[in-house]
């Protein structure tokens, strides 16, 4: 412990010390966000950063998927943010939800700027909705004014169009 603290400390007095941490990749993420869930505090030697406790707390975050988390010689932390990629919208009762493109819900982000995406409805439509965006792409332009989708039964889906057809 004694020679790797001794390590540690003259890295840290000839510059190997975090002096900046840049963020590539997020794009709904903020920025601050990350660095608060990074917490690794500026003058922190850069050999004493534990990546892979850093990079298990930023991807405890609502938008992220995965995350890299690199040491760039000899001052900088890079970190590469993956997020979750939003495709509907959930109603559960009179709630709206976002949720990806797995089926797994966002849990704190506000839906206001996503209300041009689809709704589903029904208990186990995001899990089945990865299933229907598959085949959506053969329907072309129905895809793009697509409303809502309902899951019916647990076993088929009502499709609602902005114009007001309805395909059952």
């Amino acid at each position: 412990d004694r020679i790797g603290q001794g390590i540690v400390s003259a890295t840290a007095r000839i510059g190997f010390v975090v002096d900046n941490i840049v963020v590539v990749g997020n794009r709904y993420a903020a920025r601050q966000a990350l660095l608060e869930a990074l917490s690794i505090n500026p003058g922190t030697p850069l050999l004493f950063v534990d990546l892979l406790a850093a990079s298990a707390r930023v991807e405890a975050l609502d938008w992220v998927r995965a995350v890299e988390l690199r040491r760039q010689l000899p001052d900088r932390l890079l970190l590469r943010i993956h997020e979750r990629d939003p495709v509907a919208l959930w109603q559960r009762g009179g709630t709206l939800t976002l949720v990806d493109d797995q089926g797994q819900p966002f849990t704190e982000t506000p839906v206001q700027l996503f209300d041009h995406l689809p709704v589903l409805v029904g208990s186990a439509a995001p899990q089945a909705y990865s299933q229907l965006s598959s085949t959506l792409p053969s329907l072309g332009e129905f895809r793009e004014r697509l409303a809502a989708a309902i899951w019916v039964g647990e076993r088929r889906w009502n499709l609602k169009f902005a114009s007001g057809l309805t395909i059952y």
